[in-house]
C-alpha cells in the first residue's frame, strides 16, 4: 500500500493493506476471479463496519456521509458478483483496476478526513 494511504489508525491501516493485498492478487492471477471478489466482498463487509464503529465512537459529524460511500461500493461490488459469469476472465483486469482506484481515492479523501477528526479528537482528550 502507498504510504500516502497510511491514516496512522492501526487498525483500519492494517485492513487497508489486506485488501489492497487481494486487489493485488486478482489482478495478477492467477486465480478464480469470483472466489477472489467474494473474498473482498466479504473482508470490506467487516472492516466498513469496524470504520463505521470506530466513526461512531468518536460521534464523527460525517459518519452518515460515510457510510453513504460505504454503500455505493456494497452495491457496486455486489453487482459485479452477480455479472461475474463466461467472461469473468475478460473482465478481471478492468474489475480490479475499479476497485483499486475507488478504494485508493476513498482511503486518500473520505478516510483521511475521518483520521484526522479522530486524531484530532485523541488530542483534546
Amino acid at each position: 500500500m502507498k504510504s500516502d494511504l497510511n491514516l496512522n489508525l492501526k487498525v483500519i491501516d492494517y485492513e487497508h493493506e489486506k485488501i489492497f493485498s487481494l486487489l493485488h492478487e486478482l489482478q495478477a492471477g492467477p486465480v478464480i476471479p469470483s472466489k477472489v471478489i467474494n473474498v473482498i466482498n466479504e473482508y470490506t463487509e467487516r472492516h466498513f463496519m469496524v470504520e463505521e464503529e470506530m466513526m461512531a465512537a468518536y460521534d464523527y459529524p460525517e459518519l452518515e456521509a460515510h457510510r453513504t460511500q460505504h454503500n455505493v461500493f456494497r452495491t457496486k461490488i455486489h453487482d459485479l458478483i452477480e455479472a461475474m459469469g463466461v467472461d469473468e476472465l475478460t473482465k478481471t483486469k478492468a474489475i480490479g483496476v475499479f476497485l483499486a482506484s475507488w478504494l485508493e481515492n476513498h482511503v486518500s479523501r473520505v478516510d483521511k478526513h475521518m483520521a484526522d477528526y479522530i486524531h484530532e479528537q485523541d488530542k483534546t482528550t
